[in-house]
């Protein structure tokens, strides 16, 4: 048992846990195969006896979209909670409900070794837990942004960024009353700011993730050049925050690039998957420019469209996560995908765009907005080489000057 403070008003569990060895027998008909960075485990907790928190820390998707991608080795597949580059996650545990008098009894157990294989036990898990106990909150009304998804500079959401689409934030409800709305003031400093009215329900240190409408050209007003985007709760609960000091959030971004053409082509050469690759060209509100799937395995194509003066998010998704390319795995093949603008009859790259990027590649892009604000420059050159690897025969494409 764990003695509890007689002052302490709320209890919590947090952990981290994550899944180590590549033991047991494979069995490619078995879900639990070589424990334990590639089983899938139940977790459970119990509180004095009765079992009040089951969870599991498989990564699903996470490693296939981790922040450190395109870097070699076997990044993507999913694993027992961690990723390779990647922070390890948190899961927490509200105990108040189920805590009184002076201890409190934890029991920690896991899905057991299976009969059929159990090499699995000498797998192993790094884990730590703790519990923590609080005193009662200090505010009524109290929020805070607990951080800024885009835009930002900030390398754990460069997936998302740069981009010219709507703000998205995190808040975090830290006051005792539930929090059902929020007034959220944003915008770039300098530049245009705007208001947003939040409703939902967080109890204390729940948090929610928040979507802001933004016009597209206000990510560009305040001049040129790198910005400072702020976001801050102003009312809880339609009245006064009763904690100002951590209401506001800052960062420092870098806008999404800007093109002058008016015309432009997608270029996609599939890999040789069938059925895996997806993608879709959209503007600011979300509405879908030119969307492809079910292609040919290893077929290239080209998508012409004319683009009137917005912001655009070009996505490409794959279902097994591993990009047009992966080096690891040859049988991915060798994709590729590049956006070219057409102006006075030339065609220009403006940019190639990575191969090997696991789940999903994103990448947002501005058309004539706004004017004064200069046009990022066009790939100089840039060749490519397919198949590869090659069974003795190779196409090469390039464009621009070679000394």
């Amino acid at each position: 048992g764990v003695k509890l403070d007689p002052a302490a008003k709320g209890f919590r569990i947090k952990t981290r846990i994550t899944g180590h060895g590549h033991e047991g027998t494979y069995d490619p008909n078995q879900n639990l195969i070589h424990c334990c960075e590639w089983a899938n485990k139940k977790h459970y907790l119990h509180v004095n006896g009765v079992e009040r928190f089951a969870w599991d820390i498989w990564q699903n998707d996470n490693c296939a979209m981790n922040p450190v991608m395109n870097q070699g080795g076997n990044w993507a597949p999913p694993r027992a909670g961690w990723c390779p580059g990647a922070t390890v996650d948190d899961y927490e545990f509200e105990l108040t409900p189920y805590v009184s008098g002076d201890s409190v009894r934890l029991d920690y157990g896991i899905d057991p070794v299976p009969t059929n294989n159990t090499g699995q036990g000498t797998g192993n898990y790094v884990m730590t837990m703790d519990m923590v106990q609080y005193g009662a909150p200090n505010f009524q009304r109290d929020a805070t942004v607990d951080a800024v998804i885009k835009p930002t500079s900030w390398e754990f959401y460069r997936r998302f960024n740069p981009m010219c689409s709507n703000p998205t934030i995190r808040i975090k409800n830290t006051g005792a009353a539930e929090m059902t709305s929020a007034e959220i003031r944003y915008g770039v400093v300098g530049g245009a700011t705007r208001t947003h009215q939040w409703t939902g329900k967080l109890k204390f240190l729940e948090t929610a993730t928040v979507q802001m409408p933004f016009a597209a050209g206000d990510w560009y007003s305040g001049g040129v050049g790198d910005k400072e985007f702020f976001a801050e709760v102003t009312a809880v609960n339609g009245a006064a925050d009763e904690y100002p000091r951590n209401n506001k959030a800052a960062t420092i971004f870098t806008p999404a690039p800007v093109y002058g053409a008016t015309e432009y082509i997608f270029r996609l050469k599939n890999n040789a998957i069938p059925n895996d690759v997806t993608y879709t060209l959209k503007n600011s509100a979300g509405t879908e420019i030119i969307g492809r799937s079910n292609m040919d395995i290893n077929a290239t194509y080209l998508d012409t469209f004319q683009l009137a003066p917005d912001c655009y998010t070009l996505e490409i998704a794959t279902n097994e996560g591993f990009g047009l390319a992966y080096p690891l795995i040859s049988a991915v093949g060798s994709g590729s995908a590049s956006l070219r603008k057409i102006e006075g009859g030339k065609v220009t790259v403006v940019r190639s765009l990575p191969t090997d990027f696991g789940k999903r590649m994103i990448f947002s892009f501005a058309v004539g907005l706004p004017t004064g604000v200069p046009e990022t420059p066009a790939e100089e050159s840039w060749s490519e080489v397919y198949p590869n690897p090659s069974p003795g025969e190779f196409t090469v494409e390039a464009m621009g000057s070679f000394g």
